[in-house]
C-alpha cells in the first residue's frame, strides 16, 4: 500500500513537467497547498471501464487542478524558464458551472455513456462533462465503427481501450507496460487496500 501511494505521490509514469508541479515548486514561490492534484485523483471508475475511460480522457487525466489563475501562470512560467517539461493545468475558477444536462436514451448496441461510469467530486464534474460530452462506451472497435455512421458527432471508447473521436481520429493498440502504468487502476488499488486495511483495523479493535 505504501509503495503504491509513493508511486502516485512521486508522479510515476507522468510527464516530467507534471511531476515537477506535483512534487512542489515551493522554492520558486508556489505553495504546495495551491496545487490541488491530478484530475485522475478526483475520480473513481469501476475496474471494467478503466480502459475505456482512460482512452476517452487520454492526456487530460494528467491535468493538474490548482487554486487560481495566478498559480497556473506562475507554474507554467517556472517550467518554461527551467526547461523542466510541460504540464496541463486548470485553475479552479476556470472550471465551468455544472450544466445539469440530460442524457439522451442510450442507443442500441451501446454499453454506457462514459460520464455515467465516473464517480467524481463536485469540483471537477463540470470539467468531466465537457471532456466526455457525447462520448459512448461500446463493446469493441467493430461496434464503434458500425455505430459511428448511425451516430455522427459522437465519440466512442471500447472496453479494451480503443477510441474513435467525433472527428474520426482512431487511437488504440497496447504496450507491455499499459496495465502496470494505468493511473486509474493504481488509484483503485490504493482505495481497495485502504478499505481492507480499515476493515482489518476495525476487527482488531473489537478484540
Amino acid at each position: 500500500l505504501e509503495v503504491l501511494k509513493a508511486l502516485v505521490a512521486e508522479g510515476e509514469g507522468l510527464e516530467s513537467g507534471t511531476q515537477a508541479v506535483l512534487s512542489g515548486l515551493n522554492e520558486d514561490g508556489i505553495q504546495q497547498s495551491s496545487i490541488r492534484g491530478l484530475l485522475s485523483s478526483f475520480i473513481e471508475v469501476p475496474s471494467e471501464f478503466i480502459p475505456a475511460i482512460e482512452a476517452s480522457l487520454g492526456a487530460h487525466l494528467q491535468t493538474i487542478l490548482v487554486r487560481d489563475q495566478e498559480t497556473a501562470e506562475q507554474a507554467i512560467n517556472i517550467l518554461a524558464k527551467g526547461r523542466m517539461g510541460r504540464a496541463s493545468i486548470i485553475p479552479e475558477n476556470f472550471v465551468a458551472i455544472s450544466s445539469d444536462r440530460q442524457m439522451m436514451t442510450l442507443p442500441d448496441g451501446v454499453d454506457a455513456w462514459a460520464l455515467d461510469k465516473i464517480k467524481s467530486t463536485e469540483n471537477v464534474r463540470p470539467l468531466l462533462e465537457q471532456l466526455l460530452d457525447q462520448t459512448l462506451i461500446v463493446r469493441d472497435l467493430q461496434t464503434a465503427l458500425q455505430l459511428r455512421n448511425e451516430l455522427p458527432g459522437h465519440s466512442f471508447a471500447t472496453l479494451d481501450g480503443a477510441f474513435i473521436s467525433a472527428d474520426g481520429i482512431m487511437r488504440g493498440g497496447a504496450g507491455e507496460a499499459d496495465e502496470a502504468g494505468s493511473l486509474l487502476a493504481r488509484l483503485n488499488e490504493i482505495k481497495l487496500l485502504e478499505s481492507h486495511t480499515a476493515a482489518l483495523n476495525d476487527r482488531l479493535g473489537e478484540k
